[in-house]
């Protein structure tokens, strides 16, 4: 014999109420955005320095940090900026793969790479290896960053059957 489901009648209305508005919503969502959606490409031809983005960012400025498997990109709505190792420069970023970014409340940029944190001063674009600089942070992969309400930045480091959780104590 077949089966019947009883439902409340004040239950059954809410639901396709919500059913309704779903409904509403997307079809509101598929006539009206498609048409105003604008698509800008930001490839090689525009200076991004490789084609494939690992991470994505936009810091309090308003720039879009884009980081990839040969550096770091800062895009300002009209051209990018590349940053990557310069010979000669010890505040040069020296990793070549970004995996992360995040900014933290004075509008330092913390950046995940394969050779540890590194921190930007975007004011000065000078780049610190915290790895190289401070005894007892991993130089291994770090592939998330973020920080806390108390202003500590936490890493992730993975790296072979490794796994590492570590707070940075910003000073």
């Amino acid at each position: 014999g077949k089966q019947f489901i009883h439902c409340d009648p004040n239950i059954c209305s809410m639901l396709k109420k919500r059913r309704c508005a779903v409904i509403l919503l997307l079809l509101f969502w598929f006539d009206v955005f498609p048409q105003d959606l604008q698509v800008q490409s930001i490839t090689l031809n525009e200076g991004l320095s490789q084609g494939y983005a690992t991470c994505l960012f936009q810091d309090s400025r308003g720039f879009i940090w884009i980081g990839t498997l040969q550096g770091l990109n800062r895009f300002d709505d009209y051209k990018i900026k590349r940053f990557g190792h310069e010979a000669g420069n010890p505040w040069s970023l020296k990793a070549s793969i970004i995996r992360c970014i995040t900014e933290d409340k004075r509008g330092l940029l913390w950046i995940g790479t394969e050779n540890g944190p590194v921190v930007l001063d975007p004011f000065t674009e000078r780049f610190v290896q915290l790895a190289d600089q401070i005894e007892g942070i991993p130089k291994k992969t770090v592939t998330n960053l973020f920080e806390d309400k108390n202003g500590n930045i936490w890493a992730v480091s993975n790296q072979d059957t490794e796994f590492i959780l570590y707070k940075l104590l910003p000073g």
